[in-house]
């Protein structure tokens, strides 16, 4: 009796075996498609609306925080969308999830970064300097061309070269 057993519980086995191997592209019905749809997905800049804004693991509220912004207006890149949530990356590459509700389109901003830089009254480096504004300053971005933006921060403007900025791509013009 037991051999009797052992033997059809390896003929089920190699049944099941088989079917799986004929069967092999249906089992890819059941893989999620995030990542799928991450790889099709062009990024794009916002800024967060609030000055608290929890970063997860993943797209829910059941995923760990991983990180909290406490600024508004900072800019991130949004790299996928899944459901109600981006996933975002940060200046620092850093990456996790938003919720929708926590980002704002409307208005663009940017970070000066790496250092100190001035801004300028014309886009040439030998215009006249406005002000310096110090690395981690946010500014609302009133113009990008080829090369340089126009920010505004603190009901002043000028402008800086997009590389010294976060929060514009290098080949994007704004209007």
């Amino acid at each position: 009796m037991n051999y009797f057993k052992l033997k059809i519980n390896n003929y089920f086995l190699f049944f099941i075996i088989i079917f799986i191997l004929l069967n092999i592209n249906y089992i890819t019905l059941f893989i999620p498609k995030i990542d799928a749809k991450e790889l099709r997905f062009n990024p794009y800049f916002v800024n967060l609306k609030w000055n608290k804004a929890n970063v997860r693991s993943g797209p829910g509220k059941q995923y760990p925080i991983l990180w909290q912004f406490q600024r508004a207006r900072l800019p991130i890149e949004i790299i996928g969308e899944y459901d109600s949530h981006f996933k975002i990356r940060y200046l620092d590459g850093d990456q996790g999830w938003l919720h929708k509700r926590l980002i704002q389109k409307k208005e663009r901003w940017a970070m000066v970064q790496p250092t100190s830089q001035v801004l300028r009254n014309k886009p040439d480096i030998n215009s006249k300097p406005i002000f310096i504004a110090e690395s981690g300053v946010i500014g609302k971005v009133l113009i990008c061309r080829e090369k340089w933006c126009k920010l505004e921060i603190k009901k002043m403007s000028g402008w800086i070269p997009k590389n010294f900025i976060w929060g514009v791509y290098p080949d994007e013009t704004i209007e």
